[in-house]
């Protein structure tokens, strides 16, 4: 970018620099920057037709499909003869939707042309397979040029995801995951391929190759709630369930409605003797569902702990307000599905531990009368 402005600073009419950090814009998101450089290119050279091209790609790219549709029209009535110009062409058709995607002479006759100008190109036989597939229905067809485009570039990531899912839906999953292996084996940087094989890895069992791949994934990605969850039960069926439980709630805090981990945080914590936690965690679960019966559950026998380690180091009040917590919360469940017999179990715990309890603190006949009633149901 300096060598650019330095050159313009002696040339400003330099079109080559303005071309460079326009592209550079564009790689950098920045489509008003990279817009700007193009349009002051065409004050001094009206017809330079990459730079009308660029307006139609980066118009397209911001959403205005109609502006890049005549952009890419008037580049291609000065030079017919670049694969890319009919390409994007092509894209904005196809976005449109409607008639310019389903009739042949709008976006399909654009992918075409521009494979006949640069047959290398992977993605014109990218979306030639999505043309086929969507709007002819030919699956066969549309897989082959998902081959075409995927043995050009094992990099194009619509060619690889398209391919996989069509050998998936024809339970080819050994071809599927060659797609995968040959993906991840081109970069290390591919988040998609790495989190199917991790899927793959983890219901073939194969733990510790799932646990590289869901890490690879978030090297790319380390925001990524879903791999977060992944790697979190990868370590699970390992019975690592400490570092289980950190990878859960990773994915819980990045994504407070991804209810699975907010589960397992709760579950494991239960599980690890973490009970005072366990309660805070399950009331989270259920706020957001609040009829989840394996968090209500959980709640419930996170309650009868807490109330057990109170009762054993004398404080009885808090016991007795921790077995009612429990209660209702059994109660609760009951009242969703009775016929979890476990429940019932459950509750005939929770009366119990009033017996440990003074009478002042627990009418233990009410409760043993309710427990029936609810039970007789």
């Amino acid at each position: 970018m300096i060598a650019f402005n330095e050159i313009l600073q002696l040339d400003p009419a330099n079109m080559e620099s303005m071309k460079g950090l326009g592209e550079m814009a564009i790689e950098d998101k920045k489509f008003d920057v990279a817009q700007s450089w193009f349009e002051k290119i065409l004050k001094f050279h009206p017809k330079e037709h990459e730079s009308i091209s660029q307006l139609g790609q980066i118009a397209f790219l911001k959403g205005d499909l109609e502006i890049a549709k005549n952009h890419l029209l008037d580049a291609i009535s000065i030079n017919n003869t670049s694969s890319r110009y009919f390409y994007w062409l092509g894209r904005v058709y196809w976005a449109l939707g409607g008639e310019f995607r389903t009739n042949k002479k709008f976006a399909q006759a654009q992918f075409l042309i521009s494979a006949k100008l640069d047959p290398e190109f992977s993605s014109n036989f990218t979306y030639l397979g999505h043309y086929y597939k969507e709007v002819e229905k030919d699956i066969e067809k549309a897989k082959r040029c998902y081959q075409k485009a995927f043995a050009l570039d094992a990099l194009d990531e619509e060619a690889g995801v398209s391919l996989s899912d069509i050998y998936l839906s024809q339970n080819q999953q050994s071809l599927a995951v060659n797609v995968y292996r040959e993906v991840t084996s081109k970069s290390n940087r591919v988040k998609w391929a790495w989190l199917r094989l991790a899927v793959y890895q983890q219901n073939k069992q194969q733990y510790d190759e799932a646990v590289i791949s869901f890490q690879n994934a978030l090297r790319t990605s380390p925001n990524d709630s879903i791999c977060w969850q992944g790697l979190a039960e990868t370590y699970m069926r390992q019975g690592k369930f400490a570092a289980a439980l950190k990878a859960f709630s990773k994915a819980a805090q990045l994504d407070p409605m991804l209810s699975y981990s907010q589960y397992q945080v709760a579950a494991i914590q239960k599980m690890l003797g973490l009970t005072r936690n366990s309660v805070e965690q399950f009331k989270v679960v259920l706020q957001y569902h609040p009829t989840y019966l394996p968090a209500l559950k959980g709640l419930g026998e996170s309650y009868l702990f807490v109330a057990d380690e109170e009762l054993k180091q004398g404080l009885l009040s808090r016991a007795a307000a921790t077995l009612d917590n429990a209660i209702e919360v059994f109660e609760k469940c009951v009242s969703i599905d009775s016929k979890i017999t476990c429940i019932f179990k459950l509750l005939g715990d929770a009366y119990t531990l009033y017996y440990h309890l003074p009478a002042s603190l627990a009418n233990k006949k009410v409760k043993v009368r309710k427990f029936l009633e609810v039970f007789s149901k």
